[in-house]
């Protein structure tokens, strides 16, 4: 069976800050946009600009969020939240960071029902956003904090919660979503629990809790070598001859790329990007099968796996003699340019990955949000 360990602290630099982007689609839906990091707002305490750490804009609903990152019991929240407060804003600025984003969305309003783009002008919509998040020269947004932990969940939860209790009323809502993180040998997951201010349902739809595939890459180990091999060719009885095809294979693999490495398990190999797996290898009795990474792409040779079943982006292909090493070496190579390309295009790679063609909906403005099957561990 496969068991995931939770991790006893949640970073904010090294788990969330490189997940906004996925977590931000996550709960609020694939029509949320972060913008770009140019900061455009004072910090009313110190004078100084401040964007926190990110700013989300959901065109939809001409909503603004601003997002802050911790992780941290102790540290001076009033302090941290500054990022909330009704700071000055350079109204030009925001405007062109917007207008960066609005292309996409352009893009996503010219693919949806007819019936949804009646009446909408998208020149308008900046303006309607600002519109709703800016009084008398200072920016409003709503506010979502999202928490790691240090091992004390709940103390930092309350903690939390009372300042922005505090900070938020009226018009403006809060988000406070707990991360829990989950690590195998191959994935990892950050469950998101949310805490929202009274009235917020109302203007979103927010999921209890979330379960998230990571997007940080796996940290490769200091020694790359394939310690602990041995044991698994002891307990999978792999024979000399698969043994020896496999040692040519792993240095031609290698090849391909200074930075692809090896992770070793106790039921099978991974090789990575080095960002992600791109090969899972399984050793039989007369064959090793590896498990590519398609992109949902045709790769020759390669049998794509059942969609229904998961794996709409995977497929498998053997090898049981020399003569098959070619042939296999070039749906490997296929494979790495595929993950390559992914990652580029922040597209997802796991096992459950849906292909993009598939998974795009456009739903009503204010059903921004689609329902995801929440998965207890």
């Amino acid at each position: 069976m496969y068991s995931m360990k939770e991790l006893t602290e949640v970073q904010e630099t090294k788990h969330l800050v490189p997940n906004l982007a996925v977590l931000a689609k996550a709960l609020f839906g694939d029509n949320a946009y972060l913008t770009s990091k140019a900061p455009h707002q004072a910090d009313w305490a110190t004078g100084k600009f401040k964007i926190g750490d990110g700013l989300l804009w959901l065109p939809w609903l001409r909503q603004l969020w601003l997002i802050e990152v911790e992780w941290k019991e102790g540290s001076n929240f009033f302090d941290q939240s500054r990022a909330f407060a009704e700071g000055e804003v350079h109204k030009v600025r925001l405007s062109v960071q917007l207008e960066e984003v609005l292309d996409q969305f352009k893009e996503v309003l010219n693919q949806s029902n007819p019936a949804l783009r009646e009446g909408i002008i998208t020149e308008n919509i900046i303006k309607e956003t600002l519109n709703n998040h800016i009084l008398k020269g200072r920016l409003c947004p709503h506010g979502w904090v999202i928490l790691g932990h240090s091992g004390n969940r709940e103390k930092l939860r309350q903690d939390y919660e009372k300042e922005l209790k505090s900070r938020f009323g009226g018009d403006k809502h809060y988000i406070l979503s707990m991360a829990r993180m989950f690590q195998g040998d191959f994935s990892s997951y950050i469950l998101l629990e949310q805490y929202c201010s009274a009235g917020c349902q109302e203007l979103l739809n927010v999921e209890r809790s979330i379960l998230v595939p990571s997007r940080k890459p796996i940290e490769r180990p200091v020694d790359v070598g394939i310690v602990g091999i041995e044991d698994l060719y002891k307990s999978k009885k792999v024979s000399p001859s698969i043994k020896s095809l496999f040692e040519n294979f792993d240095r031609e693999v290698k090849s391909i790329n200074e930075e692809i490495w090896l992770k070793v398990s106790k039921t099978m190999l991974g090789y990575y990007s080095p960002e992600r797996v791109f090969n899972f290898t399984y050793f039989q009795k007369q064959a090793i099968r590896f498990d590519l990474f398609t992109r949902g792409e045709i790769i020759d040779a390669v049998k794509n796996f059942d969609r229904s079943k998961g794996g709409a982006k995977w497929g498998s292909i053997y090898l049981r003699k020399e003569e098959e090493q070619s042939k296999v070496l070039e749906a490997v190579k296929s494979s790495y340019r595929l993950i390559k390309e992914a990652i580029k295009n922040n597209e997802p790679t796991g096992w459950y990955a849906k292909i993009e063609e598939e998974s795009k909906e456009i739903s009503e403005p204010r059903k921004v949000l689609r329902r995801r099957k929440i998965i207890k561990i």
